[in-house]
């Protein structure tokens, strides 16, 4: 049993990893933001500083088998009833949180938030968003290796700035549409230092959303929250070089803060809290990626598909819960300790892929 007071939670799996199929690519610079290769990688063919990398077709991505796109009744980013059926189709957009990227616009309008740790100690986003839409979201930067796997079962638009080829080539194999920044009317530049003011327009790009909500549920959402778990007003970890807390307040929900500070983002109405009902911790067995930075940093990748253990935290309280995934194209899976499927409450998420050992403290 926890502790009432400063509990410390730690979770180690032993030898037991998440279950993952690991493919062996060959790494190339794409002449992005994205790290460089490694000296000893042999180079391959990237697409062009600024090309956009056409989304795959039917034909060649297995998609396409003639079933009808069925309407969303309720959004599945937050679990909340729709006024009528949507064939929307969500958006992510991959976005920065380096100290000159910040306070990030259009953010705090995200439905879902994925935060994701980079090499050097970094963390980056995956803004979802579905319905509600920022003027503007940014600023937007490069891919990462797990991407793919991430925003595979959303079947998203998905806006970046560039990345590695074999990227590319991993969220080409799972038909994901994409935005690049050779769309210089989705994607522009603002006052700034390249590569930070790069902001998707979402007037622009909205018209390249030709697809339809997605056909598995991504997450499971939607849920009553009766857990009575353990009391968690605050809670905080360390994620790479950042130490990151969430704090809860009845009016707003679970607010943010980052390296003892306020983390306050930009709105359609300007500066405010970055606020979320719940916050979700997935363990995830972190790997290398196969090739370092410029500085000769690790490049990081995560087993998203397997099984692990996660912690759900609403309304100033915590629960325990194992997740489990099968495959990319499928949704994650929640459980209980006793083995009962969970669906997190109706509301904002955000979830934190942490690695298998991090420390995580609530109060």
């Amino acid at each position: 049993m926890l502790e009432q007071l400063r509990r410390y939670w730690k979770l180690i799996l032993g030898g037991a990893a998440a279950l993952a199929v690991v493919v062996t690519f060959v790494v190339a610079n794409s002449g992005s933001d994205e790290p460089a290769p490694s000296a000893d990688a042999t180079p391959t063919t990237s697409p062009a500083a600024g090309e956009s990398v056409a989304p795959p077709t039917p034909s060649d991505s297995g998609a396409g088998d003639g079933a009808p796109v069925e309407p969303a009744s309720r959004n599945p980013l937050t679990g909340q009833p729709l006024d009528s059926p949507s064939f929307q189709q969500v958006v992510a957009v991959r976005v920065g949180n380096g100290d000159s990227e910040r306070p990030q616009t259009g953010l705090g309008q995200a439905g879902l938030v994925v935060e994701t740790l980079l090499e050097g100690g970094e963390t980056r986003f995956v803004a979802f968003y579905f319905g509600e839409q920022p003027t503007v979201v940014g600023p937007v930067r490069s891919l990462r290796p797990v991407d793919a796997a991430i925003v595979a079962p959303f079947e998203p638009l998905f806006v970046f700035s560039g990345g590695q080829d074999f990227v590319y080539r991993l969220v080409r194999a799972a038909a994901i549409d994409v935005i690049d920044e050779g769309d210089t009317q989705a994607l522009r530049r603002t006052d700034g230092v390249p590569p930070h003011n790069l902001v998707f327009d979402f007037a622009a790009g909205m018209s390249r959303a030709t697809g339809g909500p997605p056909a598995v549920d991504p997450i499971p959402v939607g849920g009553e929250w009766s857990a009575t778990g353990e009391s968690a007003d605050t809670i905080g970890f360390t994620l790479g070089t950042r130490f990151i807390e969430y704090s809860y307040d009845e009016d707003l929900g679970y607010v943010r803060r980052q390296d003892g500070a306020d983390f306050d983002v930009i709105g359609d109405d300007g500066p405010e809290p970055f606020v979320r009902d719940t916050v979700v911790i997935q363990f995830v067995a972190e790997r290398s990626a196969g090739y370092s930075d410029a500085a000769g940093a690790e490049v990081p990748d995560f087993d998203v598909v397997g099984f692990g253990a996660a912690l759900a935290f609403h309304r100033g309280e915590m629960v325990e819960l194992t997740w489990r995934r099968g495959a990319q194209g499928s949704g994650t899976l929640l459980f209980s300790v006793d083995g009962a499927a969970f669906d997190l409450p109706t509301g904002r998420i955000i979830i934190d892929l942490l690695p298998v050992g991090t420390q995580v403290t609530f109060e």
